[in-house]
């Protein structure tokens, strides 16, 4: 039959998750049977009995829209046990393992459940089914619920014992732990002091040649006084020598003068 309305998509999925709730009563006492955890055995046990309490609430929900209760089979409940069986046979896990990994799978489970319930629920509000939101929403926390249970049991659970040496040395940090993480930091310094080196020569260099010139004009500016204080000189004796020449040329003047007005005098 073509699925045309809400309502015979409600009735469908209605029908689906009634058989997957008949099918997992039997998948959850499997699952307790394998469990070595008391823990995890209860856990199991009593979702099995929540279980059981959710198809008589669908029960309600179908006699609510009108119509019998009826079960048609579910694709994906029944892969997911399908997946389960097949590792269980195929793998041939220890016995650690295989309660290790049905936690996985009822996980999977659980998830699906919510999933159908939730859309459930969303239809039966636009419908207006008060009562069948609030019998699938006390399904729908009984799962979450479930869920939480799942997950808690497996981050608890003790994977060192499901590993061989082989895994702990695989899962080994490699590259010398914390001491490899040390070196780049000292690569680091080491390129920092190396990009420094060239400034500080830069500097140096600098620095020495600043010297060499301050030296040199210094130099220059003595040579310059040096040279200055022998023209001052050369200048100095100069103007004695003149003036001795003057003094010299003056007395010899005077001489003559007298000469010449000396009638006594012979010539």
């Amino acid at each position: 039959m073509a699925v045309k309305t809400l309502s015979e998509l409600f009735e469908h999925d209605l029908k689906d998750i009634y058989y997957a709730e008949h099918r997992l009563v039997d998948a959850l006492d499997e699952l307790a049977g394998e469990s070595k955890s008391r823990e995890i055995k209860r856990a199991f046990t009593a979702h099995k009995k929540e279980t059981l309490g959710q198809i008589k609430r669908l029960k309600q929900v179908f006699k609510l829209f009108g119509e019998a209760p009826e079960a048609e089979k579910c694709p994906a409940i029944e892969g997911l046990l399908k997946e389960k069986k097949d590792f269980t046979k195929k793998e041939k896990p220890t016995p650690e393992i295989l309660e290790y990994a049905n936690l996985t799978a009822a996980a999977k489970t659980e998830r699906y459940e919510i999933t159908a319930y939730e859309a459930l629920i969303e239809i039966a509000q636009v419908l207006g089914m008060d009562k069948a939101v609030e019998l699938l929403s006390a399904n729908l926390q009984e799962e979450e619920a479930a869920l939480a249970t799942m997950k808690t049991l497996s981050k608890g659970y003790d994977k060192g014992s499901l590993m061989t040496e082989e895994d702990d040395a695989e899962s080994a940090p490699k590259g010398g732990g914390s001491g490899a993480s040390s070196k780049p930091p000292a690569s680091r310094a080491s390129a920092s002091k190396s990009a420094s080196t060239p400034a500080t020569s830069k500097a140096t260099a600098r620095k020495s040649s600043d010297s060499k010139s301050g030296g040199s004009k210094a130099s220059a500016s003595k040579a310059s006084a040096a040279k200055s204080g022998a023209k001052g000189k050369s200048s100095s004796n100069g103007g004695r020598a003149s003036g001795g020449s003057g003094a010299a040329q003056g007395t010899a003047g005077g001489a003559e003068g007298m000469m010449q007005t000396d009638p006594a005098t012979p010539v």
